[in-house]
């Protein structure tokens, strides 16, 4: 039978088991706290989850410059050098997510203007948005922060594997370029997460993307 959206299972999740079951359903990379939990079993798309369980972004950005869906957990109390991390990233083009897990009554962290922020106040909209960051993240070729709080166990329709093989598609497989400032670094398509060290694979990728642009 077709899955659809009414078919999801309810399941009862944390903000943060909301976002881990997502992240390894649709990530080849993932970096952060959540990343020691981690099943052994391949993702949605049938490949292996790459994993460092450190809180530097530096091994999630190494795999996102390699073309891998990365996701990162970074407590906002741990994201000292989020900035430049961030900032790096976007130069880069690199379109990695962070979710940024935030306590009661605590301050955002200084992020970059033009890094995407997404924010979620319930564990249905961490689920759902911690899917929605990685489309945003890879038409827009940029980092996207999810930020969330954890209101405690709630009842969460998680979306399938076949869903997410749908809504965010095969990382290798060619798109057309988005917007014309694409087309001219890649030509009429594009992978869909480049892999910047893929010779058979040519963009300009000495460009780099300045602080202004978006």
């Amino acid at each position: 039978m077709k899955n659809t959206i009414s078919e999801r299972n309810r399941t009862p999740l944390d903000s943060r088991q909301a976002v881990e079951r997502v992240a390894m359903l649709a990530c080849e990379g993932l970096a952060g706290a959540f990343a020691d939990r981690l099943t052994g079993k391949p993702n949605a798309f049938g490949r292996k989850l790459w994993h460092s369980a450190g809180s530097d972004l530096a091994y999630a950005i190494g795999l996102a410059a390699t073309g891998l869906r990365v996701a990162a957990w970074l407590p906002a109390d741990e994201a000292d050098g989020l900035f430049s991390s961030l900032s790096e990233a976007y130069r880069r083009q690199l379109p990695l997510v962070v979710h940024l897990s935030m306590k009661p009554g605590q301050t955002l962290p200084l992020l970059p203007d033009q890094v995407p922020v997404l924010q979620s106040i319930s564990t249905q909209e961490a689920a759902d948005q911690g899917a929605i960051a990685h489309r945003i993240a890879e038409l827009a070729l940029s980092p996207v922060v999810h930020c969330l709080s954890d209101p405690g166990p709630e009842s969460v329709e998680l979306p399938s594997e076949v869903q997410l093989v749908s809504y965010l598609g095969d990382p290798d497989l060619p798109i057309e370029a988005p917007t014309p400032a694409q087309e001219m670094l890649f030509g009429r398509h594009r992978r869909r997460i480049p892999n910047w060290f893929n010779p058979d694979l040519p963009a300009r990728s000495g460009e780099q993307r300045a602080p202004r642009d978006l």
